[in-house]
């Protein structure tokens, strides 16, 4: 299905942009950022592994739904990842912790050894960031880690498995871009019969303007001056139960409510938001204007009509 031409389809505005320079911790809110190869410039750029390889000298990464280990002082969460606080500053990285205790490494330091990781099914070589930041981290997880950078002979491309691409992504789950409607998160929330924030997502783009679920019609669009397609629905992990504020995992929402009404054909996975391959670079501002250009028919079923909201 395509709209006429010429004739894209206002569905919203940019309400917020956030971007995650160390993958699975706080997000830094910005007014405008800009659309690079990778997605987002700055996004996502580091992440933390732990110390000790496997016994294929491959180190994992973490993330907020993962448990420390008995021997990890207790098997506590990792959602409070939440309460490192990352920004990038005159290409520096400066974290803090619960406010506190900043610690900086320099964007542009001496050149560091290179150590295999692996992300999900990707098995990339990243470079380490050295001791002190690797003591840093590991004194407030209450996790031996070390934290590595996207950079050195560090390659990995985007998820091709529906749709081809030659787009390249650094520590992103799967696609450059996520993003969500404010209104699917009002829905959401109502279905669900508790406030669930959009920053539960983590999503790089939030819109604002138009109707629940209306980012699913999407095939190609445009936020701004920046084109895009969408390869595919976000899948949904128990990363969203984590009230990102306080660093807790909560209940089993919004898990349990979108267990209830929306799903791939098919399949158990759970979906919200959705994933953007951009088709050119560019820069985004909160205020831009977020366009339908050519709809496709939505790989959903989905009954949210048929849910009665709780009380």
């Amino acid at each position: 299905m395509e709209m006429p031409p010429g004739q894209p389809r206002h569905i919203g505005r940019v309400s917020h942009i956030a971007v995650y320079p160390l993958k699975g911790c706080a997000r830094v809110e910005v007014e405008a950022a800009t659309v690079g190869p990778t997605g987002l410039l700055g996004d996502r750029e580091y992440m933390v592994v732990r110390a000790e390889p496997g016994p294929d000298g491959v180190h994992s990464f973490l993330t907020q739904r993962d448990q420390r280990t008995r021997e990890e002082h207790s098997p506590q969460s990792l959602a409070i990842l939440a309460l490192i606080r990352p920004e990038i500053r005159g290409g520096d990285l400066r974290l803090t912790w619960r406010g506190g205790d900043p610690f900086s490494i320099s964007g542009q330091a001496e050149p560091r050894r290179e150590i295999r990781v692996v992300i999900h099914q990707d098995l990339v070589s990243a470079v380490d960031q050295g001791e002190a930041v690797a003591a840093w981290l590991s004194e407030h997880l209450g996790v031996k880690v070390r934290l590595v950078k996207a950079s050195g002979s560090f390659h990995r491309m985007a998820r091709q498995n529906y749709m081809r691409s030659d787009h390249q992504i650094t520590f992103q789950d799967a696609y450059p871009i996520h993003w969500v409607m404010q209104e699917s998160v009002d829905e959401l929330s109502s279905l669900a019969g508790q406030d669930i924030p959009w920053t539960r997502f983590r999503p790089n783009i939030v819109g604002q303007g138009g109707s629940p679920q209306v980012e699913h019609e999407i095939h190609e669009g445009r936020v701004g001056e920046v084109p895009f397609v969408q390869p595919k629905p976000c899948t949904r992990c128990p990363v969203t139960t984590v009230d990102q504020e306080a660093g807790e995992k909560r209940d089993n929402e919004p898990l349990t409510t979108l267990s209830r009404y929306k799903r791939w054909e098919n399949t158990k996975e759970l979906l919200f938001g959705e994933n953007i391959l951009p088709l050119k670079g560019g820069p985004i501002r909160v205020g831009d204007e977020i366009s339908l250009v050519t709809a496709r028919d939505t790989p959903l079923r989905y009954g949210a009509s048929h849910v009665a909201p709780r009380t």
